[in-house]
């Protein structure tokens, strides 16, 4: 049996933040030992999604955010890319009554790790991460998945993949 190198080609379905963080990691990781690495996102829509509110991000979000090169495109957004979050006070819904604190600056007042928490629109995230994945990304858009019970096709334009989605896991809000 010959031994198998690292992929040379990945397809990633779905290009939203999962998508896109698994494809961020997966070109940081592998591009230095692949040099002729091809990532390529398929999404199911040609434009990103404004859907969804603010999102939370924890110090350790924020650290492998900032590993991925997405905080730098946060920051270049101005007041778009977020605002920092040092605690979060929990009350009742019931009765008001104040159950704790949540505490992201840390006893130093400069979090954990260097990171505090960060509270940012989804759209404003997903950018950012489009932004950092620059042209280490091939990003297809309108992608149109149709299926029977065994097999799947995407399309993309002219281009049909088809076959069965083996793999030992499945990752993303649609799959």
């Amino acid at each position: 049996m010959v031994p198998m190198g690292p992929p040379r080609n990945i397809l990633v379905l779905g290009g939203g933040i999962a998508g896109i963080a698994a494809a961020l990691a997966l070109s940081r990781e592998l591009s230095q030992k692949v040099p002729d690495l091809k990532i390529t996102i398929f999404e199911l829509h040609n434009v990103p999604s404004t859907s969804g509110g603010a999102i939370n991000l924890n110090p350790a979000a924020q650290r492998h955010l900032d590993h991925l090169g997405v905080l730098e495109e946060l920051d270049k957004m101005g007041a778009d890319g977020g605002v920092e979050v040092k605690a979060v006070e929990l009350f009742s819904i019931h009765s008001g009554r104040r159950l704790g604190r949540v505490d992201f600056a840390g006893k130093d007042g400069k979090g954990y790790g260097g990171y505090k928490a960060r509270r940012v629109m989804r759209i404003s995230l997903h950018l950012a991460m489009l932004a950092a994945a620059g042209e280490d990304l091939q990003h297809r858009g309108q992608v149109r998945q149709e299926s029977d019970r065994r097999h799947r096709v995407w399309r993309d334009g002219d281009d049909f993949l088809r076959g069965r989605l083996e793999c030992g896991w499945r990752s993303g809000a649609g799959l």
